[in-house]
């Protein structure tokens, strides 16, 4: 018996072994779920050890292994001690975060800082669409300004300076984590760093080392079209390990495999822990590049709140949209935790979140994509539609006038002559957003025909716990020199101005809002010129290309 237990503790001081090369040598929070870590690694090869006890090297009596293992574990669960970043800004982005869930759930990272520092509703002005909206808060700008209007676009057709163009320009450091149109990133840059969110069209990332993040993303989207990728997951986790990567993420990771293995999982289960396992792992490597490249101002964005407002809002009573705010309120202490009282912290979503329930009628129902789409191409050529909540952006390849696009759509009426959607068309921009406007009682759906479309590959039944986008958000700042108390309702357009101010940097005379603190420099009339598309003028005719995208919430 003891030959076999000094047998085991021999193969056992792998395990350890392991841990402490990784988290000393190459990731210092790897060891965040030491128990896991050790029912993972240590049971098979004790067991293996056991077994082969008796014809293992070395003394097959003496307890050294067992001492050597322990000494291990213990080394293994003390992180090396590093400098804290000390960025002057860190913005948090909550994707759909409102007050009205948020203050009836105990998140006390979010509560303390609005204690500390000044709460305000962040209102949206329609249409509530993400890519727009992120855009209009990065750059102080209406969307006729700053030319994001859909969803084909890439970070330099933006007509207006964005904060980063801003502070790069100054010659700070910027880390940006996921807001939404910033691919493709900077092929060069001084410091800093930039993971796209999911408009991404590929994996690429700066630094490049980090495209393993977008590579294991696209692979597994939930919803749209996969880019698959020639690296393994395995391959892919080990390159993570290397950026940050927690054990707990990668637990998580193997155990979400397992379950897809052994059973088929239900979609809505599936979707939701995917979508968690990818926020944690995205915290992992926040903040691991918070660490290595120092920057100045770092943003990080979060989705899963909105993810599941749209699919689970009132689902088991709300207990999907209630973790997903925990969890994004537990990040956020993770990275206040990080960076100290130096920092000034600031969080924001885009747009709020209400019941879609509370329509009746028509609006129960969910648009389908596959006929309408096949239809469309027949009419107007090669379009993408993409699902926000239970509306339908349509953006087609090439440009389309407004007039054609309205005429087009409204074919689609029944023989009564009541149209099946109602569109919403975007001003100078050829694209739009369909909702359902009218529908006959669903019994009738059977043999119910639109332009010659059987209804039932149009729309189908949808559930009264399914969430839709408000324009009331949040906003929370906090940090030094930041007065705490309420501020009410706020105008986007004040976010530019107040990032510029937090951060020593001058505000523009033609910035429409104003900063919620005090502006230390005197202001300059525009900022206009480090916009993207000034900066490639005459290269490419950008308001052309602008007109030919579409967008449409």
């Amino acid at each position: 018996m003891r030959i076999r237990l000094i047998g085991a503790a021999k193969l056992c001081v792998l395990s350890p072994a392991i841990a402490v090369v990784i988290r000393w040598g190459v990731n210092p929070w790897f060891m965040d779920a030491p128990l896991s870590y050790v029912l993972f690694s240590c049971i098979p090869l004790c067991v293996l050890g056991w077994w082969l006890g008796p014809w293992l090297p070395g003394d097959k009596r003496s307890i050294r292994p067992v001492l050597v293992v322990l000494a291990l574990f213990a080394v293994s669960l003390v992180p090396p001690m590093g400098a804290k970043p000390s960025p002057k800004l860190v913005i948090i982005g909550m994707d759909g975060v409102t007050w009205t869930v948020a203050d009836n759930l105990d998140l006390p990272h979010i509560q303390a800082l609005s204690l500390a520092g000044k709460r305000g509703t962040l209102m949206a002005e329609p249409p509530l669409f993400s890519p727009l909206l992120w855009t209009t808060l990065a750059t102080g700008q209406p969307p006729d300004i700053h030319g994001i209007q859909g969803l084909k676009v890439q970070e330099d057709q933006a007509t207006a300076a964005r904060f980063w163009d801003i502070a790069r320009a100054a010659g700070l450091k910027v880390g940006l984590y996921k807001w939404l149109v910033t691919w493709p990133p900077p092929k060069s840059e001084v410091g800093g760093f930039t993971v796209p969110a999911w408009l991404a069209g590929d994996a690429t990332t700066h630094p490049a080392h980090l495209s393993w993040v977008k590579a294991l993303e696209l692979s597994n989207r939930v919803h749209r079209k996969r880019i698959e990728t020639d690296r393994s997951k395995v391959e892919l986790v080990l390159r993570g390990v290397g950026d940050g990567l927690r054990w707990s993420s990668v637990w998580a990771g193997i155990r979400f495999a397992a379950m897809e293995r052994l059973s088929r999982l239900p979609p809505r289960k599936r979707d939701a822990f995917l979508r968690r396992l990818r926020l944690k792992i995205d915290r992992d490597v926040f903040i691991a590049q918070l660490h290595r490249k120092q920057p100045d101002v770092a943003s990080f964005t979060i989705y899963l709140t909105d993810a599941l407002s749209h699919t689970h809002w009132a689902r088991d009573g709300g207990r999907y949209v209630a973790s997903a705010y925990r969890l994004a309120d537990q990040v956020l202490g993770e990275i206040q935790a990080q960076v100290g009282p130096q920092t000034t912290v600031l969080v924001l979503s885009d747009h709020g979140f209400r019941n879609a329930g509370e329509r009746v009628g028509a609006h129960a129902a969910v648009p389908q994509i596959p006929a309408l789409e096949a239809w469309l191409e027949g009419h107007i050529g090669e379009v993408d539609i993409v699902r926000v909540g239970r509306k339908l952006v349509v953006t087609p390849d090439v440009p389309v006038a407004d007039a054609v696009l309205d005429k087009v759509i409204g074919r689609l009426v029944f023989a009564e002559g009541q149209p099946l959607f109602r569109a919403q068309l975007t001003p100078g921009a050829s694209g739009w957003s369909l909702s359902i406007e009218h529908l006959p009682p669903q019994s009738t759906w059977g043999g119910v025909t639109v332009a010659g479309l059987a209804l039932k590959d149009l729309v189908r039944e949808g559930r009264t716990d399914q969430g839709e986008h408000d324009p009331a958000g949040i906003v929370v700042l906090a940090g030094p020199g930041v007065s705490p108390g309420p501020m009410g309702e706020v105008s986007q357009l004040d976010v530019l101005p107040t990032i510029l101010a937090v951060l020593g940097l001058p505000v523009a005379r033609d910035t429409p809002g104003e900063p919620w603190v005090d502006e230390a420099v005197e202001r300059v009339d525009s900022h206009a010129h480090l916009a993207p598309s000034a900066l490639t003028e005459g290269a490419v005719n950008n308001q052309d290309r602008l007109r030919s995208l579409g967008y449409i919430d």
